[in-house]
């Protein structure tokens, strides 16, 4: 429709004026009706060119010039797959609709000018696409679609360079992603992540599945002490919470006798032993030493020749 026949706007208010806003090279000059569903709109190119375009292809980026200046004439690109790789750049940073742009355009990132203008220019700087298999991945994740932050990569490379992946540092500084520990230690997904569970990262990647490492024998040792301790804490917290219950009941406490080491044990039955020789009954000794009379047996067999 020409650009001088000026239609009525409709008066809803989910409409949305276009007039005189400008999108890349392309003025919107008046309303021109529509095109099925969507309104269309009257524009003007900086090359002089008048035409009617949809307006959600301006809202989106996938008009920004022209019939006789776009792409689609010029690069002979349409048909081939590159260019879906290019178009899908595009919608996913500026297609505010579409299923990943809260993931690109929702956290910021961008198609530098030079490639959103011209796909030669895109073409001309990641070069020809190696396979099928390879796509467009950006180096830095947070970072935008331009030279030096892209490459061809396939889809194992990708999934290794996603800002979820875990990445541990070992004794040494050094950093690696969880699978390429995993590969490099000859180990499972699940047996990698049971270390994790239980040891800090840089033990649980400090040996191999059949191996030790010095740092797994330190932390060993650490763990052995605080299980003694727990262990001790654990029988002490018990035997106060008996107390306070015999409290409670209005019980006395019972004050149970100092375990001895193997060594007192030993002294113990030689004076057991020393007290029967020397003129003692064995129902004294048992009486005096607070034992048994199988214990004051046991120490005369054991010193008997002492």
């Amino acid at each position: 429709m020409p650009a001088d026949v000026i239609l009525r706007q409709p008066t809803s208010t989910k409409f949305i004026d276009l007039t005189g806003k400008k999108f890349s090279q392309l003025t919107v000059l008046s309303f021109a009706g529509f095109g099925g569903k969507f309104p269309k709109w009257n524009v003007r190119c900086e090359c002089g060119t008048e035409e009617s375009t949809w307006g959600n292809m301006l809202r989106n980026g996938r008009k920004t010039r022209c019939l006789s200046c776009s792409d689609l004439t010029l690069h002979g690109l349409s048909r081939k797959p590159i260019y879906r790789v290019y178009q899908g750049m595009l919608a996913r940073c500026t297609k505010q609709n579409g299923p990943g742009y809260a993931n690109y355009g929702g956290r910021g990132i961008q198609v530098c000018d030079r490639w959103r203008e011209s796909i030669e220019a895109f073409v001309a700087d990641m070069g020809p696409r190696p396979s099928a298999e390879h796509s467009i991945d950006r180096i830095d994740n947070d970072g935008n679609y331009e030279p030096g932050n892209c490459r061809w990569a396939t889809s194992q490379e990708q999934a290794r360079n996603m800002r979820c992946n875990r990445k541990l540092t070992a004794s040494n500084g050094e950093t690696l992603l969880a699978c390429e520990w995993e590969e490099r230690l000859g180990i499972s997904h699940q047996r990698l992540y049971q270390r994790l569970g239980k040891m800090p990262e840089h033990v649980a990647v400090s040996y191999s599945a059949h191996g030790t490492s010095p740092e797994r024998e330190a932390w060993m040792e650490e763990m052995k002490l605080k299980y003694s301790e727990w262990k001790w804490r654990d029988r002490h917290l018990k035997k106060l919470a008996k107390d306070f219950e015999r409290l409670l009941r209005g019980a006395p406490i019972v004050v149970e006798p100092q375990r001895l080491t193997h060594a007192k044990r030993r002294e113990r039955r030689r004076e057991i032993a020393d007290f029967v020789r020397n003129g003692g009954s064995v129902h004294q000794a048992a009486e005096k030493f607070g034992v048994g009379l199988h214990t004051v047996i046991n120490a005369l067999q054991e010193f008997a020749t002492s």
